[in-house]
């Protein structure tokens, strides 16, 4: 029996000090920003969490306009709506949310130890730029055609070189897709922009040929 109250003693003694001295990161409050991969729709979470376990977790729809950088290599953006997909399909979004940027708050176990702040991204939004990009370009010449057709078209040529729920997707589908994107930005026209269409069309019909 006494030996029993020993090792109890021992063992309360020990949560003590892990309690006090060690730094294991369990308490955090993690901020989080999210994209529709196919109306454009942002969102802002939080979710609170201890040793891994979420206690608290929302998410706001945002209802401003969504801005897409056109390149890496410049600082070309535009500024779209979201509500553009329902104007093309004449239905709400079925939300396929990616996870992009997110700041984070982890507090320590240890009482001694101050929390620290952690800023990122995940790596959910940048593997589907490409297809975020051809969207809002979708979107562009949508505004300048008011076509409908050639909108839904485009929107079944992105989803077959990237689906909307996948993240990452083979190589060449990739680069496909980023000349479709190259294209899109070129197009000015409802001719153009159906040239463009036929042209994609054809290689992926041979692409399925060749497979």
């Amino acid at each position: 029996m006494k030996l029993r109250k020993k090792y109890i003693i021992v063992i309360v003694i020990a949560l003590m000090l892990a309690i006090l001295f060690i730094p294991v990161p369990v308490f955090e409050d993690l901020h989080y920003g999210q994209i529709c991969s196919k109306c454009l729709r942002q969102t802002a979470c939080r979710k609170k969490s201890f040793a891994g376990i979420t206690y608290f977790k929302s998410c706001k729809i945002q209802q401003g306009k969504t801005y897409i950088n056109l390149a890496k290599e410049t600082p070309e953006t535009l500024c779209v709506d979201p509500n553009t997909y329902q104007q093309i399909f004449e239905t709400k979004c079925k939300h396929h949310f990616k996870k992009a940027g997110f700041g984070a708050y982890i507090k320590p176990l240890g009482l001694f130890f101050y929390g620290m702040n952690k800023d990122g991204s995940f790596n959910e939004r940048p593997l589907c730029r490409d297809r975020l990009r051809a969207i809002a370009l979708i979107y562009r010449l949508f505004e300048k055609t008011n076509d409908k057709e050639q909108a839904k078209i485009s929107y079944e040529l992105v989803d077959t070189m990237h689906p909307p729920k996948k993240i990452n997707i083979a190589n060449e589908s990739r680069k496909l897709l980023q000349q479709y994107v190259q294209k899109l930005k070129q197009a000015a026209s409802l001719e153009d922009w159906t040239k463009v269409n036929n042209e994609f069309n054809k290689k992926l019909q041979n692409q399925k040929q060749t497979e």
